[in-house]
């Protein structure tokens, strides 16, 4: 541009400014002035999802100390009332499980314990109640309880739900009265409940060999969850195929042949080391069994009242207490 074209370009400039051509922007009065020695407040940030999830996490620790203490006192509570009353707030089972790891301590088979129709490894996990305090095993289950419980919030949270639901219904199970009654009596449902989520757990997630070798465990540890592997092979088994089809895939195989090599590995190491009493009293008893108390029946506080043929009583030594315990043979 010519020097003469600069300075008609600054006049006409000029000309529009003064004439009000090119003005300020308009003000709307109507808005509160801002003053000059006060800066304006920064907005707020976006909540972001990631520390809303720790945060609620955190909660969920606070609150996993609270189940935990309510569980401590329950077990303190056990003590005392075991010492001063006649009915004893623990469970007899439990005194069954205790003289099982006393005859493991001692190198013995537990079997040798009559009643004890459990995996040896329910022994050994009790040995310290024998070696450390009594109370060993319950502490053992109550913290396995709140394990748990954050497998729980974890499925669900790999499932879609959100953090706070997922946390909300995980406190359904640690503030559950039957499930802390059940952990302070001393029963072992727990140990089978941690191993079983923690086989629902990894196969949300896809880990095959991780799932399938916990749900060997709990096959092993307790029967019954060998009815839960249809639901797993139906789950790896593609989305289109009918439920005939839909158990033989790869990832199915997978898992069964895994599964089932836990189960078998756990089960021939047992039986070396226990031989015939572990089959017997682990897993074909159950096939036997003539009980009048572990079922469903509606009758079956009558079957119990009846059922006193062929009963066999033990005498059990509790506290310095004698309980007599009928069993059915």
């Amino acid at each position: 541009m010519s020097r003469r074209s600069r300075r008609l370009a600054g006049q006409s400039s000029g000309v529009e400014w003064a004439t009000g051509v090119l003005q300020e922007p308009a003000v709307d009065l109507n808005l509160p002035r801002q003053t000059p020695s006060r800066a304006a407040a920064p907005e707020a940030a976006p909540r972001d999802e990631g520390w809303y999830r720790d945060s609620a996490l955190l909660r969920g620790k606070r609150y996993l100390g609270l189940a935990l203490m309510l569980r401590l006192v329950l077990i303190v509570y056990a003590e005392w009332q075991d010492a001063n009353l006649m009915i004893k707030y623990t469970d007899i089972d439990y005194v069954v499980f205790t003289d099982a790891a006393r005859y493991s301590a001692q190198g013995e088979s537990p079997y040798l314990r009559s009643t004890y129709r459990y995996s040896p490894l329910l022994a050994w996990m009790l040995i310290p109640n024998v070696l450390v305090h009594p109370v060993w095993g319950k502490l053992l289950f109550a913290v396995l309880d709140l394990v748990a419980a954050v497998c729980m919030e974890h499925i669900l949270r790999a499932r879609g739900v959100s953090t706070m639901k997922a946390t909300c219904y995980s406190w359904c199970w640690l503030f559950n009265p039957l499930a802390i009654n059940m952990s302070t009596r001393g029963s072992c449902e727990s140990v089978t409940a941690v191993l079983v989520l923690g086989a629902l757990l990894a196969c949300i997630r896809n880990r095959v060999t991780l799932a399938a070798v916990l749900h060997g465990a709990a096959v092993h540890f307790r029967i019954f969850p060998i009815f839960y592997a249809p639901a797993f092979l139906l789950y790896y088994g593609p989305r289109d195929a009918s439920i005939f089809r839909a158990p033989f895939s790869w990832k199915g195989l997978h898992f069964g042949v895994c599964s089932a090599a836990s189960f078998v590995i756990l089960g021939v190491g047992c039986y070396a080391w226990y031989g015939e009493p572990f089959l017997q009293q682990t897993y074909l008893y159950h096939l036997i069994r003539q009980d009048t108390r572990h079922n469903f029946s509606i009758y079956f506080y009558y079957l119990y009242l009846q059922g006193n043929q062929g009963a066999a009583v033990d005498a059990v030594s509790y506290t310095h207490l004698t309980l007599p315990t009928k069993r059915i043979v």
